[in-house]
């Protein structure tokens, strides 16, 4: 269905866009977070000082493990700050956008519903406001395949695509590799475990219409009484797919740095935050070929997407847009990966570490290139996390990144 003025939220209302990853996230994320003197005017607060809260939310998912053992009060002191900023905003509408919320697990769902204040605060008092709005954005699985695998690709993963693909595929119940990609995207029991917290008359199902860059923005803006207009599109180079040689080039640095046994949280620091971004901000070089599916992956894929939303569908959720393009494809690939990479692209890499390493700071260029070091307290509030949670996950035979 297209949207309309149905779709506005009572005032009150705290919409709690959860994702999942590579669905339009980032665009939303980025027109909320630099539009916030207009929404303010109208009423509306964008919860956070960043573009999302990534550092709050992952301490949330990670204090809960599989089986919904809480972490320590102290583990969760960002987390319970940012949602007291969402519980004490006097704003008729405050907007929370993280895509990590999909990594959560049935327990720290439920806590994040009772910490953003279900049906209390001071405009919910005043409304009558059911309090909690979930959102769930969604595109074609078959699309999102190639973007998925590079991310983890970025984050340490050293499989190559093929390999990955088969994992997902055709060994989902055994394989190690990636534990939270059908966790994140199996989108019909993302939206199932959503509703289950908040019920189904509170959960919004919104698919991206491919013919409409602009679709998201303007099915947010009617979802919290916006002005149209209000979230504009910006060409954002910095969060652009990364070539198929930029995808390699990161893969050996995996398998070397993984060789070289080094701290998982260096790894996020000098690669995730460091070179991955620095590569993503340089223009692509046309001659570097894009990171495409094989056709076989995208027909299994396209086959899950449509079970997806009949279950959808059944569930009885708001839907905005069409179903049926969560079972479409895009152009197939001939699986044949690049094995050289030129001497523009390496270089490019160890700048993008050279940055994140914060060496280059007094000497910076106002023009350069818009990569900055990560403040260490949040690499290393970050990285502990990361770490209790790897250990778990290594003890208990689930690597996220083996491979």
């Amino acid at each position: 269905m297209p949207p309309s003025d149905d779709l506005c939220v009572p005032d009150g209302t705290r919409l709690l866009h959860v994702g999942p990853h590579k669905t339009g996230t980032t665009s939303v994320q980025h027109a909320f977070h630099t539009s916030r003197p207009a929404l303010a005017r109208q009423g509306i607060a964008y919860a956070g000082a960043d573009s999302q809260p990534m550092v709050q939310v992952q301490t949330l998912v990670d204090a809960y493990t599989d089986r919904d053992v809480v972490g320590s009060a102290k583990t969760l002191r960002p987390w319970k700050s940012f949602a007291r900023e969402v519980r004490r905003s006097r704003a008729r509408c405050v907007v929370v956008s993280s895509e990590f919320f999909a990594d959560a697990r049935p327990a720290a769902i439920e806590r994040a519903v009772d910490d953003l204040g279900g049906g209390s605060g001071p405009w919910a008092e005043r409304s009558g406001s059911s309090g909690l709005h979930v959102v769930v954005t969604l595109r074609p699985i078959a699309g999102l395949l190639a973007s998925q695998w590079q991310q983890y690709v970025q984050s340490g993963l050293r499989a190559d695509l093929d390999t990955w693909l088969t994992a997902m595929l055709h060994e989902a119940d055994t394989t190690r590799l990636t534990p939270t990609f059908w966790w994140r995207h199996r989108h019909d029991r993302l939206v199932e475990r959503w509703a289950a917290a908040v019920g189904t008359d509170h959960v919004t199902v919104v698919v991206a219409d491919r013919r409409r860059p602009d679709h998201l923005l303007r099915v947010f803006e009617q979802l919290t009484g916006a002005a149209e207009g209000t979230l504009s599109a910006e060409d954002d180079l910095a969060n652009r797919s990364l070539s198929w040689s930029e995808v390699e080039l990161i893969r050996e640095f995996n398998r070397q740095f993984t060789k070289a046994k080094l701290p998982k949280h260096m790894h996020l620091q000098a690669m995730r935050l460091g070179a991955a971004r620095y590569l993503q901000a340089r223009p692509r070089d046309a001659s570097e070929p894009k990171v495409r599916a094989q056709q076989w992956a995208l027909d299994e894929a396209a086959g899950i997407g449509a079970e997806m939303a009949g279950a959808i569908a059944a569930s009885g959720v708001r839907v905005v847009g069409d179903l049926a393009d969560l079972a479409t494809t895009p152009e197939a690939g001939d699986g044949v990966a690049p094995t050289e990479v030129s001497t523009r692209l390496a270089a490019a890499a160890a700048m993008g570490v050279l940055h994140a390493s914060g060496m280059t700071e007094p000497y910076r260029d106002p023009d350069e290139l818009p990569v900055r070091p990560v403040p260490t307290r949040h690499v290393v509030r970050l990285g502990r996390a990361r770490l209790r949670r790897k250990a778990k996950q290594v003890l208990s035979g689930d690597d996220d990144a083996n491979g």
